[in-house]
């Protein structure tokens, strides 16, 4: 145990001279400048990507193919500028489409607003009466045709019963003329 205590000073003095009594060998390490004015050059070098500070992405309002690009890559642009142009032949279709459904609409809308000719109510109402005779005289022949089906069941279903009645008939009348041979045939038995 002594020997550890003995160890433990050692090792205690070493650090405390190292940390905290400066070496004769530190004074020289020192170097002295005298303050004199000068320009001092400074230079910083980095690595990276560089981003612009503002950046936009382009989109056209419409879909198509482009057929004219008016800028470059790095040329500034404004607002309103024209970038490029697209194939107009699809909008072009769509507005004169669009043109004759309002050119329709217009005339549909006229005509609805000038008011009927007695001549054209006359007409409208002759074609009114034609229709309802033509409906009247289908539902007549509706109606007829109808009446002919019930009684052409009606005869049927006579004429099935009276079939049924004469089989019936034919078929007793069978039965007795059987039975008729069968007697006479045990009577000329019972004779011989």
């Amino acid at each position: 145990m002594a020997g550890l205590a003995i160890i433990a000073l050692v090792l205690g003095t070493l650090i405390y001279r190292d940390m905290f009594v400066p070496s004769k060998n530190a004074a020289s390490a020192l170097n002295l400048y005298s303050v004199v004015r000068r320009t001092v050059t400074a230079s910083i070098s980095g690595s990276g990507n560089v981003e612009p500070q503002l950046q936009s992405n382009v989109n056209f309002k419409v879909a198509g193919t482009l057929t004219e690009i008016d800028v470059h890559v790095g040329d500034h642009v404004s607002s309103g500028q024209k970038l490029a142009a697209i194939d107009p032949s699809a909008q072009q279709a769509a507005v004169d489409q669009a043109s004759a459904n309002l050119a329709t609409a217009q005339a549909n809308l006229q005509a609805v607003l000038t008011p009927l000719t007695q001549n054209q109510i006359t007409q409208l109402q002759n074609n009114v009466a034609s229709a309802q005779q033509t409906y009247n005289d289908t539902v007549a022949q509706v109606n007829a045709t109808n009446t002919q089906d019930t009684n052409q069941v009606t005869a049927d279903q006579n004429q099935l019963a009276a079939d049924q009645q004469t089989l019936s008939f034919n078929l007793t009348y069978q039965n007795d003329l059987l039975q008729l041979s069968t007697d006479k045939a045990t009577y000329q038995t019972a004779l011989t």
